[in-house]
């Protein structure tokens, strides 16, 4: 879809559901994802536990990407998730 405003209706966009060993409240709610799926994502990816994660993203295609504490995204930030923190400053 190439309109902007359409393509967000069709597909939605991703959202950041757990950042920094806090569950993003409102992207939850409004995925409709309750906690105990982004930790079972979170195991599903090799990690024991959330202490490991980073962030953990709905991407538009309903999958959990699972970004470890060891990881930059320099150069793939993910500026079009939706809960990210406002001063992202490539933390992650």
């Amino acid at each position: 879809v190439r309109v902007r405003w359409i393509r967000k209706v069709v597909t939605g966009e991703p959202q950041m559901l757990f950042y920094k060993g806090a569950f993003v409240t409102k992207s939850l709610c409004g995925a409709r994802v309750m906690e105990a799926e982004v930790l079972a994502a979170v195991r599903a990816s090799g990690m024991n536990d959330v202490g490991g994660a980073q962030a953990v993203v709905l991407d538009t295609n309903a999958s959990f990407n699972v970004i470890g504490s060891g990881h930059a995204v320099e150069g793939s930030s993910p500026v079009d998730v939706r809960g990210r923190p406002e001063r992202w400053a490539g933390e992650l």
